[in-house]
């Protein structure tokens, strides 16, 4: 598509080495209209032209006739292949588009992509000054004591790091770093079991609303599609993962972090070590529930509890918000993110039940972990996948989302647990399907299951994604023959293929092997057969008291160079095998998260198997250990690695993955446009862009955030410009979708101004920013749900009844000069509006060039 993002204006009249207009030797006059209309993408060797042209040199060489600054600039853009703020391109590629194109006429028109220089992410700054250090045996005998003889750290002792690290570096400053050594493993020392650890109670934990290092152990007992609630039988504590949870009901569990303060109560935070330590057999939610109505419901926040309520209000659904305003209360109910299937779209708008725990909220909104959404003065017939799972067998019914499929059934969840629903036959349910299931419970391989007699039925279609794996070692594949769970999970070993069956053998036991139950045809592919591969899905049950059998949701080999990843260790030793980058803020050690990257620090193994206590190619070692330490990470993922390189000093490089992992370059694509007029090509400063949308979809991209039942919202027309709706088969649908521009340059900007033509229509009454909105971001790298969008005013739009066309005026994009942003149209509807809604004629300019 046409890329029209253009800037300022340099030309180069007068300063052309050679002129090819022979007519005018022979004086002599032709018609020529040689007006040309180039898509061009610069090469490696034409910065060498560019560095090398005589124009550029003269023009650099004026500004800085010592060549200190600008000669060196230009000089530099021959070696590093791109531009910067010194070497501009506006500046320097007139002169190679006029040699490269020398009898191109007035009104020749340039598209031209190059590199432009980038500065680092603004978090490569915290990587300033790292040291090391290795934990030694008396560090190991501080955290253990005389009653354990363990030289390893465990999941349950790593909030002792802190503490060894304030007392052996000395003389920190605010914002250094260290790299810690240790030896580490993941079970737990002597027996294997909790020996020689103190719990922390969860009331004292929450009590401390400072926050600190803490470890706990709790019953999970609720969930939501960003975490859980853990209860020790003192009191119960929020661990928020801002992921899906592949902990459910019934589980116990060990948590270690920092915690931290959120809706006024304490939680722990997305970076807390999280250990399944067993599973319960039984599970059941509470019996009673206290009802918060008025100003009970407003009245909460005053003293905010993790409690068991119930509260009544008619529900408001709007994309992901599900609110429920309570009569006589100024604060509304917020049921706090609901995995799918949880709250049935048909209550939308009528009064319901909700039960569920209380779990903090603001002057506006009192937040719940959902248990149970009902219309009020009804019963449901529908209980919870978690407690069906954990159930004798019996007549139930469940509403969920499938998870994963296989070729004779499928796995639903809402997430308080997962259960199969085995069809015994082919079937057309995929990922995404919300789906009712009704039937009579039984177990098998040592798990509950609906037989192939239950009832199923289908409702929408969403978007699901599955919580991380489980990775499962050998020993851990063991201790799953005797504590069963239906969960997430990742294993590598051979694959043998005979016939039906599909068997992986695991390295280091005999007892446990994977079975890949009834693959869909496709999804494990032949020529695996005897290679050592990464099996992913979910484990359903042990047969014949040694197969883990599993859904298998991805199987591919192996990565053959050698892993890197840390294994579990039960062996005694002082042998370090994992490192955490620590950093020191406010008088003591932290461990250093970053919520805008990922983080990757070279382990002594990753040293050891290389023979050296350097990285003396990192671009050999850095994308196979990352590969290693996120197997699952999707396009435009950014990570730090830290390593000891050639000079033994510890250094951070920051790595992009797409499709694997390479070092981020210095650059960024950046596409302008020349025009020749009588002045000579020069890069045109009064647009940016300007586009009529009118069958060209001017490089915008749709990112569809909820589409519920539609394949798409957006889509380009020749007569409407770029068009939206949700409404489809006379249903109005809950939708949310961005229209992002790609990324316009307004560094050199003075007054950027943006203006567009705009109609709408069926808003059944609302006002349009309630559904449309116009919106601008800095920082957008692909995700509209993970960057910052700021809403651009519009004054003025159509009136909603007619399909004409009206220009909104202008909208100031002064306070965006001097970076580079993204521009949106987001849509959004629901069961009460889904409206139409047509953009074209949109331009970013200077103000000055308006008219």
């Amino acid at each position: 598509m046409k890329n029209k993002i253009l800037v300022s204006l340099i030309t180069i009249a007068g300063l052309t080495a050679c002129n090819d207009d022979f007519n005018d030797q022979f004086n002599i006059v032709y018609n020529v209209n040689d007006v040309k209309s180039m898509v061009y993408t610069l090469d490696p060797s034409d910065y060498g032209s560019i560095a090398d042209n005589e124009n550029n040199v003269f023009i650099a060489t004026g500004k800085d006739p010592a060549g200190l600054t600008y000669v060196k600039a230009l000089a530099d853009v021959k070696k590093n292949k791109y531009f910067t703020s010194e070497a501009p391109a506006e500046e320097y590629i007139p002169a190679f588009l006029d040699a490269k194109y020398p009898n191109a006429d007035v009104g020749s028109k340039f598209v031209v992509t190059f590199n432009q220089y980038e500065a680092p992410s603004a978090y490569m700054t915290d990587f300033a000054n790292i040291s090391e250090y290795t934990l030694a045996a008396d560090d190991y005998k501080t955290v253990w004591g005389t009653s354990v003889n363990a030289s390893f750290l465990s999941p349950l002792s790593l909030q002792k790091l802190p503490t060894i690290l304030k007392s052996k570096v000395t003389g920190a400053q605010d914002g250094d770093m260290v790299v810690v050594n240790y030896a580490y493993s993941e079970v737990e020392p002597s027996t294997g079991g909790t020996q020689g650890v103190v719990y922390d109670k969860i009331s004292d934990v929450i009590a401390n609303t400072s926050g600190a290092s803490y470890t706990v152990k709790g019953n999970v007992i609720a969930t939501y599609g960003r975490g859980f609630l853990i209860n020790d039988g003192t009191a119960s504590i929020l661990v928020y993962l801002n992921a899906a949870s592949n902990y459910y009901v019934g589980d116990v569990v060990s948590v270690s972090g920092t915690t931290s303060s959120y809706s006024k109560l304490m939680q722990f935070p997305a970076t807390s070590e999280v250990k399944l330590l067993e599973r319960k057999t039984t599970f059941a939610y509470p019996t009673s529930s206290q009802l918060l109505a008025g100003a009970e419901l407003d009245n909460y926040m005053t003293s905010p509890s993790v409690k068991y309520i119930r509260i009544q209000g008619t529900l408001t659904i709007s994309g992901s918000y599900y609110n429920i305003v309570v009569d006589g209360a100024t604060r509304k109910g917020s049921i706090s993110y609901p995995v799918a299937g949880v709250v049935d779209a048909a209550l939308n708008g009528k009064v319901v039940d909700v039960t569920g725990y209380a779990i903090g909220g603001s002057s506006t909104y009192v937040n719940i972990m959902a248990t149970s959404v009902v219309e009020a003065g009804q019963t449901s017939d529908i209980t919870p996948v978690g407690v069906v799972a954990l159930s004798a067998a019996g007549a139930y019914t469940v509403s969920g989302v499938v998870a994963a499929t296989y070729a004779k059934g499928f796995l639903v969840t809402d997430g308080t647990g997962n259960i199969l629903v085995y069809l015994n036959k082919a079937h057309d349910y995929v990922v995404g399907d919300i789906v009712n299931v009704s039937g009579t419970t039984s177990k098998y391989a040592n798990l509950m299951q609906f037989p192939a007699t239950s009832v199923v039925t289908k409702g929408a279609h969403v978007t699901f994604t599955n919580p991380a794996p489980r990775t499962l070692a050998a020993t851990d594949m063991e201790a799953y023959l005797t504590a069963t769970y239906c969960g997430n999970v990742s294993y590598t070993g051979t694959l043998s293929i005979s016939g039906s069956y599909y068997n992986v053998t695991i390295d280091g036991t005999t007892a446990v092997q994977g079975s890949l139950s009834y693959p869909i045809t496709g999804v494990v592919d032949p020529a695996l057969n005897g290679k050592k591969v990464l099996v992913t899905g979910y484990a359903i049950g042990v047969s014949s008291g040694k197969y883990l059998n599993t859904m298998v949701t991805s199987i591919v080999e192996a990565p053959a160079a050698r892993s890197f990843a840390s294994t579990s260790r039960v062996a005694v030793t002082v042998a370090p095998n994992k490192s955490e980058l620590y950093v020191y803020s406010s008088s003591q050690w932290k461990k250093y998260t970053n919520s805008d990257v990922l983080l990757g620090v070279i382990t002594p193994e990753v040293y050891s198997s290389l023979g050296s206590n350097t990285i003396a190619t990192p671009e050999n070692v850095v994308p196979t250990f990352l590969q290693n330490t996120y197997p699952y990470v999707v396009d435009g993922e950014k990570a730090v690695a830290i390593y000891k390189d050639k000079s033994k000093n510890y250094i951070a490089k920051e790595y992009t993955f797409n499709k694997y992992w390479s070092l981020t370059p210095d650059y960024l694509p950046v596409t302008l446009t020349f025009a020749k007029d009588e002045s000579g090509i020069s890069a045109n400063m009064s647009t940016y862009v300007d586009e009529t949308f009118l069958g060209d979809e001017g490089d915008f991209k749709a990112y569809n955030v909820t589409l519920g039942s539609l394949s798409y919202v957006w889509i380009n027309t020749a007569a409407y410009g770029w068009k939206a709706s949700a409404f489809l088969n006379n249903t109005n649908n809950v939708s949310d979708s961005y229209l992002v521009s790609p990324s316009i340059n307004l560094l050199k900007a003075t007054s950027p101004i943006m203006t567009f033509d705009e109609a709408h229509k069926y808003l059944n009454g609302a006002q349009p920013t309630q559904y449309l909105s116009v919106l601008v971001s800095k920082n957008f790298t692909g995700d509209p749900a993970a960057c910052t969008w700021d809403v651009l005013p519009v004054a003025v739009w159509s009136d909603g009844s007619t399909w004409d066309f009206v220009n909104v005026g202008e909208i100031d994009l002064s306070a965006y000069k001097g970076s580079r942003i993204n521009i949106a149209f987001r849509y959004t509807s629901d069961a009460s509006a889904a409206a139409t809604w047509e953009v074209k004629n949109l331009k970013v300019i200077e103000k000055d060039s308006a008219n």
